[in-house]
């Protein structure tokens, strides 16, 4: 078995694309909690993608993370708000899902991807319904329960299709058809592609299958997070593969074997069911994810009828009926492709309008004036400015200086952008020591410098010797950091190629976040 798995796993490297989706998936995965600032890390993979970055922030600003208060414009803040697993567990699901999409077979994969996705906010609604605070470790191992499945449509295709075929001509359970086909279970093969992407061993175990005809107390108590992914995958399955007439059977043998174990009622079922169902028609068209929507939420009202004891209408065949979310419409969603763009969400050109960039402008001066009205961590509140310009005006890359304890250098603390992580991690700083240049003569004068093209006649001799070679940018913005005529630190922020051209009300804006920056630090001081 072992040696099937890791031919099977082999074949897949083959194929072009496995290795970016698995660079993807384990960069994510290698950023944990105890990292040393793992939230810039998260956040500077995230921002790297701009679709990524905008579906991001159209799921996180759907109805069900709105008891924030207002709209999240930077993944910086959901990061504050929501907490780090959350928004990394989020980050997997899209990156996963916007690979597959991209894919051949996608159009075959529709029911799949959607029973996984439904599956994933089934397992939050049910957690949260039985007062478990590890909702989102739930969902996240809902999502990657069938991904064997998911895995081999994509790249065995011939070999999944005959699975499926075996499994519906003989009535035999999808692992049970794999093992005969390729020697191998969908569980296993899921199992093996996660060590191979280095994910935590708790979803890797979560994605044994549960047999028995009820879950014991024990079981669940010691391996929930597999008793939740298996409950979410039965339900979702069901709901992808509605079935009038055996819809009362299907849901008395779930509930037989799920309810005792994790003391849920009918009536709790029911709810989970209406909540994950709104839950899901929202969220995948926040993200335009391909799938049967209508369809799918359509069947698990009919459940939560039937699970109320309720007469849910017959439907004869509804395969054909279902709305696929994508490019052309949204089914109605919140945040989908056609409806209007939630606040800071940015074009995906090369640079935005005018108007764009204001927008996502004054959208994060909001969020950090929010922050900051609370308890805040001046790290997370100095990195949402900072993504704020970054993403605002899309510069190529964007640092904050702070003084020294000595106060002889300005010290890079966060970037994002080109070779930002690198920067902070060498402990890239300026001096303070006088000169005649651009950094020294800003900083020393309270000076705000925007500089289009650092080789020009004018510019270029003020240019430190080591510019060229350590950042090596045509256009710069430095914005200081001043605390009466003392410069406690320092924006940077530059361009490559393309010159953005600031206009007065773009420099006002800019300069409030500057503002916003050194009252976060001020605050603290003085707190």
């Amino acid at each position: 078995s072992s040696a099937t798995l890791a031919f099977l796993i082999q074949r897949m490297r083959f194929k072009s694309d496995f290795p970016v989706l698995s660079g993807a998936v384990s960069a994510i995965n290698r950023i944990v909690a105890s990292d040393g600032e793992p939230t810039s890390k998260l956040t500077n993979i995230i921002l790297k993608d701009v679709s990524l970055t905008n579906k991001m922030l159209r799921i996180i600003n759907a109805a069900h993370y709105r008891g924030f208060g207002g709209s999240i414009s930077t993944v910086s803040r959901a990061v504050s708000l929501l907490g780090f697993d959350a928004v990394r567990n989020i980050a997997l699901s899209l990156v996963l899902f916007e690979h597959l999409q991209n894919q051949q077979q996608a159009a075959d994969l529709q029911d799949i991807i959607g029973g996984c996705f439904f599956s994933s906010v089934f397992a939050v609604e049910l957690a949260k319904s039985v007062g478990r605070a590890d909702a989102e470790e739930m969902a996240i191992c809902a999502l990657f329960h069938t991904l064997g499945k998911l895995v081999a449509t994509f790249y065995l295709h011939e070999e999944a299709k005959q699975i499926a075929s075996v499994a519906a001509t003989r009535n035999l359970s999808d692992d049970r058809a794999a093992r005969e086909v390729i020697g191998v279970t969908y569980s296993e093969l899921g199992a093996g592609v996660a060590r191979h992407w280095n994910l935590p061993g708790e979803i890797i175990d979560s994605m044994g299958a549960c047999d028995d005809a009820q879950v014991s107390t024990s079981v669940y108590d010691h391996k929930p997070a597999r008793v939740f992914a298996s409950c979410a995958t039965e339900m979702a399955n069901l709901a992808v593969h509605g079935d009038a007439d055996s819809r009362k059977t299907n849901l008395t043998r779930v509930m037989g074997k799920y309810a005792k174990s994790m003391r849920i009622t009918p009536e709790t079922m029911a709810h989970v069911v209406e909540r994950a169902s709104e839950r899901f028609k929202t969220d995948t068209a926040a993200i335009g994810l391909r799938c049967r929507t209508k369809k799918l939420t359509r069947e698990a009202s009919y459940i939560a009828a039937t699970m109320r004891g309720e007469e849910a209408p017959a439907i004869a065949d509804i395969t054909n009926t279902g709305q696929v979310v994508g490019a052309n419409g949204n089914d109605g969603g919140v945040g989908g492709a056609g409806s209007d763009a939630v606040p800071g969400e940015i074009a995906t050109s090369a640079l935005p309008s005018a108007d764009d960039r204001r927008a996502q402008l004054m959208a994060g001066i909001q969020d950090i004036t929010d922050t900051l009205a609370g308890e805040y961590d001046l790290n997370q509140a100095l990195r949402i400015i900072l993504e704020t310009i970054y993403r605002g005006a899309r510069f190529d890359r964007v640092m904050l200086f702070s003084r020294a304890p000595n106060g002889l250098r300005m010290i890079c603390r966060h970037a994002f952008g080109r070779d930002g992580e690198r920067l902070v991690s060498e402990g890239f700083s300026l001096s303070l020591e006088p000169a005649r240049t651009i950094f020294y003569g800003a900083l020393s004068r309270g000076a705000d410098v925007a500089i289009q093209d650092v080789n020009s006649a004018k510019v270029a001799p003020m240019m430190p010797p080591w510019y060229a070679k350590k950042l090596g940018a045509r256009g710069m913005l430095l914005l200081p950091l001043m605390v009466k005529t003392r410069a406690i630190g320092l924006i940077y922020a530059d361009c490559q190629q393309e010159v953005v051209s600031f206009d007065d009300a773009d420099l006002r804006l800019l300069r409030t976040l500057r503002s916003q920056a050194v009252m976060a630090i001020r605050q603290k001081d003085l707190g």
